[in-house]
């Protein structure tokens, strides 16, 4: 289980794609006096989350966090994943060491 983190942190954290599946679990629970069929209404977690002074604009920011939270989390996996699973193989590093230079092609 993770620790109880700042709002900034839990943001920090999803912005920087570095939020795991459990973590989401853990910082964010379903609302029932909101949610309906096949539309759960999220919320952040005050026991994980500390929402000390900002308790409206955190309660208004919470969805749309989950929601990124939650695909940071996949993305991460999947990458993870697909990276193991799949050799990449390089020839000649010129083509992938370019320079910083604007006038060669980023590609």
């Amino acid at each position: 289980m993770a620790g109880k983190i700042s709002f900034s942190e839990l943001v920090t954290k999803v912005q920087n794609k570095d939020i795991t599946r459990s973590e989401v679990r853990d910082y964010f629970l379903v609302d029932p006096s909101k949610s309906r069929s096949f539309a759960p209404a999220l919320t952040l977690n005050r026991e994980m989350v500390n929402l000390d002074g900002i308790e409206r604009a955190a309660g208004l920011a919470a969805p749309a966090l989950a929601a990124e939270a939650s695909l940071a989390s996949r993305t991460k996996r999947l990458k993870r994943d697909v990276a193991a699973k799949q050799p990449i193989v390089a020839e000649g590093d010129s083509w992938f060491n370019l320079p910083d230079i604007p006038r060669f092609p980023r590609r």
